[in-house]
């Protein structure tokens, strides 16, 4: 019975260092962790600001340049938002704003936001 306990032990020890060694190999001490990137606005869409709709927030009001002006349009807002239209972000906007994608350029989903919509107030505050 002592044996076997002893066998359970040593198995357990075993794994044990096993883990060590597999984790300290996929990430070596001393090695310098790469955090993602923020995501670099391309000058292409001239992106105004830093976020929208608050400073901090992923998306940008876009200015007037070639890439963006068949969407722009006297009676709404247009904003860029990282990503595909099926972001987070993106539906959120959609959904908050009532507004609608109009394109994508650059890795960024172009969405209209009409200048007479008023913000509904959050789910919280309703």
């Amino acid at each position: 019975m002592a044996s076997a306990g002893r066998s359970f032990r040593a198995a357990h020890v075993f794994g044990a260092i096993m883990f060590a060694a597999w984790g300290v190999g996929s990430n070596p001490v001393g090695a310098a962790t790469t955090a993602p990137q923020p995501f670099a606005w391309p000058a292409s869409l001239t992106p105004i600001g830093n976020g929208y709709p608050k400073e901090g927030d992923a998306c940008r009001r876009l200015g007037e340049s070639p890439a963006t002006a068949d969407y722009l349009d006297h009676t709404a807002t247009l904003i860029g938002c990282p990503g595909g239209a099926d972001s987070v972000t993106v539906r959120a906007v959609l959904i908050d704003y009532r507004a609608h994608v109009v394109g994508t350029a650059d890795g960024v989903t172009l969405i209209s936001i009409s200048n007479s919509f008023r913000q509904r107030p959050p789910p919280d505050r309703q």
